[in-house]
């Protein structure tokens, strides 16, 4: 090369510099930031207006970038070419407008949308030491792909054309309960409930993103799982639902929906706990009469006939007489009946005649697969009795059963005994007195 040509070459350049630099400071990036919610297979434009006197991309060149989750950026454009990884696609591509006064617009088109184009996307542009930019955010939402509620024990039951699962739990034992949501955008939030009350914070929570794609046209898959291996199931949660939620969160005013956005998986909860009894500890009953002490059973599984017996006596003594249901020993026997709709049991034990002898302490034992349950119980001498019916009938009175000149007479039921001993001593008044004025004439 020629000196001359040489020193034009310089000189050219000192003009492209000093153009860019008094040119430089009066440009920004005037396109508003958006977030676009998009469907799968949509096209989109991003904006990018530059304002400024007399601009040049040649000498001020206009940049887009993807912003990665790490804080990194790929940049997707060299001047007025795609390049790699967006470039492979052919969906990248853009459009230049300068024909507005004072303003140069360069817009990025995305034709048909797909899952590797979420993200944040920067237009840039650089002027000396200054720089302005804008930025943009494509969300596409994807639906969950699975949601599993799991258990280490659990049954499936047909219920007419509903199909029900059920988590069997033991009361108070520590149990592995687990939620596991795959799939979605943006990340699912996941929850649990037991009945209508969140647990959520009770459980441990993991995220897996498993990635695939080359850098900058990534997708990501989320695994969500919320996991406990000591949950404790109280008898008092039998029969509640145990619920697991997966939902894709969705902006304010967003209108794009889609199938399996939101999933959840419900079980009803089993627990199996020991017998529990419903009945009074103390019973009383006066001599001569029949006495019945009965008892309500709870227990899961239910407790069967065999699995339950009845111990006369103090249960620590040697003395002790079992009877077991069915069975009638010294008049006294042993009976029980089911309720079939709860399962619920009753148990009780019938003393057909009262004496002095049965004023004691009586055991219900009652068993099944969970555990062993007693209820102690005391019969006592009753001190008072309640009537129940509002009408006394009328008694036979016999003042005096070994003398023949008082016979029996009605009492009245409205009148007191006192009242009847009152008439009965004048009336003996009355024939002394006659006994006496006849003495007296004679």
């Amino acid at each position: 090369m020629s000196l001359g040509v040489q020193v034009l070459v310089g000189l050219c350049m000192l003009a492209l510099t000093a153009c860019k630099q008094d040119s430089g400071d009066s440009f920004v990036v005037s396109s508003p930031g958006q977030h676009i919610v998009a469907k799968k297979s949509q096209d989109i434009a991003l904006n990018c207006d530059v304002k400024g006197k007399d601009f040049n991309i040649l000498y001020n060149p206009i940049v887009w970038y993807k912003l990665l989750p790490d804080g990194d950026q790929v940049q997707i454009n060299n001047n007025l070419r795609v390049v790699r990884p967006f470039k492979d696609t052919d969906r990248y591509d853009l459009t230049m407008d300068d024909e507005t006064e004072n303003t140069f617009s360069l817009t990025l088109h995305i034709a048909n949308i797909t899952d590797a184009d979420n993200g944040d996307y920067k237009c840039e542009v650089q002027f000396g030491d200054s720089r302005s930019d804008v930025l943009h955010s494509i969300e596409v939402p994807a639906p969950i792909q699975s949601l599993t509620l799991l258990t280490n024990h659990s049954r499936i039951e047909q219920e007419g054309n509903e199909t029900k699962e059920y988590f069997i739990f033991d009361e108070l034992q520590p149990a592995y309960v687990a939620c596991i949501s795959k799939g979605g955008y943006p990340m699912p939030q996941v929850k649990v409930y037991r009945g209508r009350t969140d647990v959520t914070s009770e459980f441990q929570q993991t995220v897996e993103k498993n990635k695939r794609g080359v850098k900058g046209m990534e997708t990501v898959d989320y695994e969500i799982a919320l996991t406990r291996y000591d949950f404790m199931a109280d008898v008092d949660y039998s029969g509640h639902h145990l619920k697991c939620v997966s939902k894709v969160p969705k902006r304010p005013g967003q209108k794009v929906k889609h199938i399996s956005h939101n999933m959840k998986r419900v079980a009803t909860m089993d627990v199996r706990y020991a017998p529990v009894f419903d009945c009074d500890r103390e019973f009383s009953a006066f001599p001569n009469e029949q006495a019945i002490m009965e008892c309500t059973i709870r227990a899961n599984p239910p407790v069967e006939m065999d699995q339950i017996y009845w111990l006369v006596g103090d249960s620590d003594a040697t003395n002790t007489t079992m009877i077991n249901v069915g069975e009638t020993v010294d008049g006294v026997s042993a009976n029980y009946s089911v309720d079939r709709m709860t399962d619920h049991v009753r148990a009780s034990l019938t003393i057909d005649m009262v004496n002095t002898t049965h004023f004691k302490q009586y055991t219900l034992s009652v068993k099944n697969p969970i555990g062993e349950s007693r209820m102690h119980a005391h019969l006592r001498l009753a001190t008072t009795t309640m009537s129940t019916s509002t009408t006394e009938a009328p008694k036979v009175v016999n003042p005096n059963e070994d003398s023949k000149d008082n016979p029996p007479y009605v009492q009245d039921p409205g009148k007191s005994t006192t009242d009847s001993g009152v008439k009965f001593v004048a009336s003996v008044l009355s024939v002394l007195a006659m006994l006496c004025l006849q003495a007296a004439i004679h």
